[in-house]
């Protein structure tokens, strides 16, 4: 490796480092304000605090059923995986063997890829709460 490689390599790294640094610091201050009183943060959120404490994650854990909302999200997670996996086992598998109109259904997949998620959400949503089933997690699934 000559030596203008190995320049351009050191600049490459230490930009990489800068914006590594730019995206973790915000975080690492989201962890650290989480453990320091309310009443402090509020008045220097940005000063460093001799003080900290588990006081806020007793009170979000005692006012909210937490970790029943993490089991919530780990199994609707979990099964919508597995059903997005098996029907695009599925699909593949089908769209891998030569059939009449195999190319008509390949296009018209590929042209579905073209909408929008968000233009599905206002009719989902029309749907499920048209069949009362807002708020569970039968309508999540």
């Amino acid at each position: 490796m000559n030596r203008t490689h190995r320049l351009t390599a050191a600049l490459m790294y230490a930009f990489l480092y800068l914006v590594l640094l730019v995206m973790l610091v915000p975080f690492l201050w989201l962890i650290v304000s989480s453990f320091r009183p309310n009443l402090e943060l509020f008045s220097d959120p940005f000063s460093f605090s001799r003080n900290l404490s588990l006081n806020n994650y007793a009170a979000v854990l005692s006012s909210h059923p937490m970790f029943l909302y993490l089991f919530n999200t780990v199994a609707v997670t979990a099964l919508a995986t597995v059903a997005d996996v098996a029907v695009g086992v599925m699909a593949g598998y089908g769209l891998m063997h030569h059939f009449r109109g195999r190319g008509v259904t390949s296009f018209l997949l590929a042209l579905g890829l073209f909408i929008p998620t968000n233009a599905f959400l206002v009719p989902y949503y029309i749907m499920v709460n048209g069949m009362g089933l807002n708020d569970t997690l039968r309508g999540i699934a």
